[in-house]
């Protein structure tokens, strides 16, 4: 009952003049980003913050987010019409969503996948409604133990799952461990490898680079493999199946809705979008977590009472404008990629007004592209760099209180369990590349 109340209260927020528009802004900027394919949800949420620079906090989070999983819906479009995931999430919907649209049902298509994307987009903010309020309160009694193991679990799931080679994707996570160390050490408050640049006293920020959304292609494609299985006719799957559009479709826009539950519980993002929404709560001077159930219930609530407005309003906004978005993509490739380019420094100079931020980020960003190139995941590099100094305080603060004794971490239950939990994801991740490797040599 309480959740539902402090959800009410959140719905009259939610449904003022000002939110509406915020979230009606970040459906269409999300689905435009969403159509434009190779662009992403994170990129595009990325590229997209400093539009949220003069707005209060909750109606730049409520932007954000509706930009985030606008994002996840407006890929489907030209998976269905052109054959062309938007992001790479979509990609399941091609199978059948653009031979739907060969048979001339690209309509059907595309207004079954907007119902599925409702339907998994609520039962999903239901969700976190139900959870969010018993998970903050047990998340209360975490103490720098828990939160150093949690968000350590947090990097070795995403590890495990990004890329071929567990050993590049532990590379890039220690990479991102590096970079999150330049600035001022989080616990003594002294500067450190700044070089003397003052620049450097507040990190390197933000530097995200193009980063591909992967997240939540494994859900849609389970989804698609369970539908199928069930199916008492799985061989139209492939061929124009409506169930084969529904099903990945629903499932996509529930993990976009879900993928919030530990970000705002528990402070840990579980993909690259959601670190870069954790980003964005951090320039609005807020700490997801436990405690802003506590400090500021009127932006939680109200946020999550966006969601259920924000999959309302891309029910009713994007069917009408599918042709609208299809002519966008007869635009050069060259110019979108100009477009982009002028976003991310603009994006990198509003921050601080000076050009050493733009000049970073050029730097990085070619520096992700070569690295990109070389097959090395970018997902755990972002995490960690996001993490970092979190993970750092965390780790410091339980050692000075067990005096330096690292079996702190091991006798609290809650922490002990979490380390196990990530050592097991390792050990999976590690034994199913093996297998691939003795799979692909057999053959061979």
């Amino acid at each position: 009952m309480e959740g539902l109340q402090y959800l009410a209260s959140g719905f009259a927020s939610a449904l003022t003049p000002a939110n509406l528009a915020f979230a009606l802004a970040g459906c269409v900027l999300g689905t435009l980003i969403g159509v434009l394919p190779g662009l992403g949800p994170a990129a595009g949420t990325a590229i997209l913050i400093p539009l949220t620079f003069t707005l209060d906090a909750t109606g730049a989070i409520i932007m954000l987010a509706a930009i985030y999983y606008g994002a996840m819906y407006g890929g489907t479009i030209t998976s269905v019409l052109i054959n062309v995931p938007g992001e790479a999430a979509s990609v399941v919907t091609c199978l059948d969503g653009y031979q739907m649209a060969r048979q001339g049902r690209a309509g059907a298509a595309l207004g079954i996948a907007a119902i599925g994307s409702f339907v998994g987009g609520v039962f999903a903010a239901a969700a976190l409604v139900m959870v969010a309020p018993p998970l903050a309160r047990f998340a209360l009694s975490f103490g720098p133990p828990e939160f150093f193991a949690l968000m350590f679990l947090g990097l070795c799931l995403v590890t495990g799952l990004a890329g071929q080679s567990l050993a590049a994707a532990l590379l890039m996570t220690v990479l991102g461990l590096l970079l999150a160390l330049i600035g001022i050490d989080p616990v003594r408050g002294a500067p450190r490898f700044t070089f003397g640049i003052p620049e450097l006293y507040d990190g390197l920020g933000f530097v995200l680079g193009l980063i591909p959304g992967v997240g939540a292609v494994i859900p849609t494609f389970m989804a698609y493999i369970l539908e199928k299985r069930l199916s008492k006719q799985p061989e139209k799957f492939g061929t124009g199946a409506i169930e084969g559009v529904a099903a990945p479709e629903t499932a996509n826009n529930a993990y976009a809705n879900a993928s919030m539950i530990p970000l705002l519980v528990l402070g840990v993002p579980s993909s690259p979008t959601i670190a870069i929404l954790m980003g964005a709560f951090i320039i609005n001077g807020l700490t997801p977590g436990p405690f802003l159930f506590k400090e500021r219930p009127d932006l939680v609530w109200t946020v999550i009472a966006s969601f259920f407005v924000g999959n309302v309003i891309l029910l009713v906004l994007n069917l009408p404008l599918v042709g609208l978005w299809a002519r966008l993509l007869r635009l050069p490739y060259q110019y979108l990629c100009a477009g982009t380019l002028l976003f991310c420094i603009v994006g990198a100079y509003s921050l601080k007004g000076t050009l050493f931020d733009v000049g970073v980020m050029l730097v990085f960003g070619i520096i992700g592209y070569l690295l990109r190139k070389l097959g090395f995941p970018l997902a755990p590099a972002v995490l960690a760099l996001i993490l970092g100094p979190f993970m750092e305080k965390s780790l410091r603060t339980s050692l000075e209180m067990s005096a330096g004794d690292f079996g702190i971490f091991v006798t609290r239950p809650i922490s002990a369990a979490l380390l196990a939990c990530a050592a097991l994801i390792l050990a999976v991740s590690a034994l199913r590349l093996a297998a691939l490797k003795s799979i692909r040599g057999g053959g061979s």
